[in-house]
């Protein structure tokens, strides 16, 4: 969200400002959810980057680790409450750690994509898979509502009696209005086209742009899906219809 809202052409200023007061504490992942492939999209199970604290739960005890200056202040002005973590303390935190990547490995060893996901995704853009998947959607939204990096939102004015009010709302590509613009045309009338357009910003459009994938691979969609939608048989679908050779990585 960052790059979308602080780091793009133009910084938004109500979320620059909650985000210069918000402290982020992250914690490791010891028990991944069945619908869990953050491993496949680049994730370990425990927090790499982006927190002021991160903490590990150990059987007696917790490790925290200051990502930050924030964090490091925090920690130097409760320095009553903490101690310097031990030797086994640490070692018992990366056995947590790699047990976890083993049950993400595991549990996710169908999923190999033949080439980088966002080409994939790119390629089969006029794959079936998109309408054949869409059949059971229910246009809950549930998928866009959990996502953790889905941001779109639209803008409603309200005129009250005494004064003005523009009220930003989060929106959803898998509405049906979405897309809709004056005078009643719809480029993404139809739902194949609506889970689609979801997929490429996800793995390729937000990729092109910002150097990341979109998705981090929580499975939190997968679990709340009400039409039983799941992004992994999608992608499994297309890695599994991709026949193009890698493209050659050059070197800057």
């Amino acid at each position: 969200l960052d790059k979308v809202f602080l780091e793009d052409e133009f910084e938004d200023p109500f979320y620059a400002e909650r985000r210069r007061n918000m402290f982020t504490i992250a914690a490791d992942c010891c028990d991944p959810g069945e619908s869990c492939f953050c491993n496949v999209l680049g994730g370990a199970g425990h927090p790499q980057g982006g927190f002021d604290l991160a903490v590990t739960k150990l059987k007696a005890g917790w490790v925290i680790e200051p990502g930050t200056p924030k964090g490091e202040a925090f920690l130097a002005g409760h320095s009553r409450l903490f101690a310097a973590a031990s030797d086994a303390q640490l070692a018992e935190r990366d056995t947590l750690r790699a047990r976890t990547q083993q049950q993400l490995a595991a549990g996710n060893a169908d999923l190999c994509f033949k080439v980088d996901v966002g080409d994939i995704v790119q390629d089969r853009y006029e794959s079936a898979v998109f309408d054949e998947q869409a059949a059971t959607c229910v246009e809950c939204q549930a998928c866009t509502r959990v996502c953790p990096t889905c941001h779109c939102f639209y803008l409603h004015d309200e005129a009250r009696t005494a004064d003005f009010a523009k009220d930003r709302i989060w929106d959803s590509c898998m509405r049906l209005s979405y897309a809709a613009v004056a005078g009643g045309a719809n480029p993404r009338k139809y739902l194949g086209d609506r889970l689609r357009h979801r997929m490429m910003h996800k793995f390729a459009y937000f990729l092109e742009r910002y150097g990341v994938n979109m998705c981090v691979g929580c499975g939190r969609c997968v679990d709340a899906e009400a039409g039983g939608i799941d992004i992994r048989v999608i992608l499994r679908r297309l890695n599994d219809e991709f026949t193009k050779p890698a493209r050659t990585k050059v070197a800057k």
